[in-house]
């Protein structure tokens, strides 16, 4: 088994199968920019990366983040190149962009535990369901057997804590006497990084990292010993096993800002890496435990790693130095305007945010048992739920506040005296609503902006479920596609919004 590392979530994983080896990409942003979250790739591929690849069977994306889901990547791979996309059927209703854009490629959708043959190998994506909604309800995890090896690819959500669903995965992976075992698991710690970012003062920050790495400690030693005592049998036990982690390919454009740098590593892989060992160390297991290292490659043989060196097609990588100075605060400022400071036809857009509330964000409310619309009502100051929405720029706004209350069960523009009194759960800038549902922003864009201190993001939340908003995503990635189809780079979307809005003294 070989495994050559990309950087951030993206591998090339080859293994056995009945008809010779076979290679399947994970995930496909090898770009430098991250067009939602505004972020650099840390490190920075060569710009033709993507022609210089292997030979690729089969291509499986998790899902349509834009760190897994990268139009500027798979326009130009699939001009060298055409392996089988491996798409998820959460994901099945990008199919008429990708035949569009990518010149109608084989297409292979992957069902919730149904076992398909392809190439030697047999596939088998999980994805599983939640008690309450996240931004990752969409993602799916890829078992592949081969052979005589077995590979897992968490993907970038986490198998639940439940015995049912680590017991199946230990059934996958002992399926066969597999000589090697393989599982990938994505920790990005950017939490971590924004509270790196964002310290106001040093000792606020030392806090809020000892707070943190206390209970990653705490859920790293989870992961080892949550079992121990159920007779849930012990995926970790299993000969042969390699558990490799990856991510943390994300930072600061430091085009802008260099000195981020010397904050971009508050909990480098390295240090999750060793805090993993240690945790299965007390916990009696034996396995391999490594760190994805970008343009490197690694062979497995019997978990244990028999040759590493570099990848000849990413010698002219990129690697942005990072460390963390925890004497060092930027001072980034949170900006409360709209992403695109700019005028929009005013009467147009209430009838978009009134459609958005009623159409979309009201029905959301209505069927979410988790924070029941009745509650929010009857919690809410003269039991009436407020939204206020701000149309214009930021040095010239009109502030409209929509309530929703039992008398009506619609949110409506509230009378004039109301509108001056009345405090709102929520606030948004119209352009920024506007630009989500037109494709050309994100929930993670508030990397370049924030909303007012103390109030609700519920519709802000709900719009970035890709599982819940589907028209959605296919609106951002049709820009995208559209925008590397005329040969844009994500660097020119990037950048420019990012100088304007990332203020740091």
């Amino acid at each position: 088994m070989k495994i050559d590392y990309l950087g951030h979530s993206e591998f090339i994983v080859q293994l056995r199968g009945d008809q010779g080896d076979v290679r399947i990409m994970n995930d496909v942003w090898l770009s430098s920019h991250a067009f939602g979250d505004f972020l650099t790739r840390n490190p920075i591929l060569p710009e033709n990366v993507a022609h210089s690849l292997p030979d690729i069977d089969g291509l499986f994306i998790s899902h349509p983040h834009c760190d897994h889901f990268d139009p500027y990547t798979l326009v130009p791979l699939y001009k060298k190149q055409r392996p089988v996309l491996l798409l998820p059927e959460t994901t099945a209703y990008l199919r008429p962009l990708l035949r569009e854009y990518l010149n109608d490629p084989e297409i292979l959708i992957l069902h919730e535990g149904e076992k398909v043959r392809f190439r030697g190998v047999t596939l088998q994506g999980l994805n599983f369901i939640n008690g309450y909604h996240t931004n990752e309800d969409d993602v799916m995890c890829l078992a592949i057997s081969g052979s005589d090896e077995f590979a897992f690819f968490e993907g970038d959500t986490a198998v639940p804590d439940t015995e049912e669903a680590w017991e199946g995965l230990y059934k996958l992976a002992a399926a066969k006497k597999f000589q090697n075992r393989l599982y990938v698991a994505v920790r990005n710690e950017l939490e971590a990084l924004f509270l790196s970012y964002d310290g106001r003062d040093k000792a606020m920050r030392r806090r809020a990292m000892q707070q943190y790495r206390r209970r990653r400690d705490e859920e790293i030693q989870n992961d080892f010993e949550k079992f121990v005592d159920s007779g849930v049998p012990e995926i970790w036990s299993l000969p042969g096993m390699v558990r490799v982690l990856i991510g943390q390919g994300m930072i600061l454009p430091p085009e802008l800002e260099e000195r981020a740098l010397r904050l971009s590593a508050p909990f480098p892989l390295a240090e999750v890496v060793g805090q993993e060992k240690k945790a299965a160390a007390r916990t009696g297991k034996k396995l391999t435990i490594l760190p994805h290292k970008p343009g490197f490659f690694a062979e497995i043989e019997s978990g244990r790693i028999i040759k590493e060196g570099r990848l000849p097609y990413l010698e002219k990588v990129l690697h942005h130095s990072v460390s963390y100075d925890s004497e060092l605060i930027l001072n980034r400022k949170q900006i409360h305007r709209p992403l695109r400071n700019e005028r929009r036809n005013v009467q147009q857009q209430r009838t978009v945010m009134l459609d958005l509330l009623n159409g979309r964000y009201r029905p959301a409310l209505a069927a979410d048992l988790e924070e029941p619309l009745k509650k929010i009502i009857r919690e809410a100051k003269g039991h009436t739920y407020v939204i206020e929405i701000k149309y214009g720029t930021a040095e010239d706004f009109q502030s409209i506040r929509y309530g929703i209350g039992f008398e009506d069960l619609d949110f409506v523009e509230l009378d004039e005296e109301r509108q001056k009194t009345t405090e709102p759960a929520e606030s948004y800038w119209a352009n920024d609503l506007e630009d989500h549902i037109n494709g050309t922003q994100d929930m993670f864009s508030t990397t370049l902006h924030t909303f007012e201190e103390g109030r609700n993001i519920r519709l802000w939340n709900w719009l970035g479920l890709p599982f819940l908003n589907s028209d959605l995503i296919m609106k951002k990635m049709a820009v995208h596609f559209e925008r590397a189809a005329r040969g844009e780079t994500v660097a020119d979307w990037v950048l420019p919004l990012a100088a304007e809005n990332l203020k740091i003294d």
